[in-house]
């Protein structure tokens, strides 16, 4: 974020909230298909929670890095596609994204880096995510 500040680059942050959540919290995972007015209302709820959520977090992280006005957005989506149409729409030079690459060597990035780097038509650079603590001890 300050290289892109020194540089004189609008920088903004994005967070995607993945639609599938909305269906496997509602259904369990792989169920979609229910429907209906319920649904639909217990849909809208769990996004409006998600969103708050994203919201409270985006906030956090802009309070850490000292920067309150710092643009970002949420959006609804499948994380790459959602990620690769922002880039686009905003016209980015170049878009920071974290990876876990977990998955081995055949699979160093994680799946949305790996699409994100291979559609998106700006410059990507990933950048390791720290390594989740597991609770086991050594």
């Amino acid at each position: 974020i300050s290289i892109g500040q020194q540089m004189g680059a609008n920088v903004s942050l994005l967070n995607v909230i993945n639609e599938e959540l909305l269906y496997d919290i509602l259904y369990g995972p792989g169920d979609i298909g229910m429907t209906g007015y319920e649904s639909a209302e217990s849909i809208r709820s769990r996004e409006d929670a998600l969103r708050a959520n994203a919201t409270e977090q985006m906030n956090s992280l802009k309070q850490t890095l000292k920067l309150p006005n710092l643009p970002h957005d949420i959006i609804v989506g499948t994380p790459a596609h959602a990620i690769v149409s922002a880039a686009e729409s905003k016209n980015a030079d170049l878009l920071v994204i974290g990876t876990h690459g977990r998955r081995g060597l055949a699979r160093l990035l994680g799946s949305t880096a790996r699409t994100v780097v291979s559609r998106c038509r700006c410059e990507v650079l990933t950048v390791p995510l720290p390594k989740e603590p597991t609770g086991e001890s050594a």
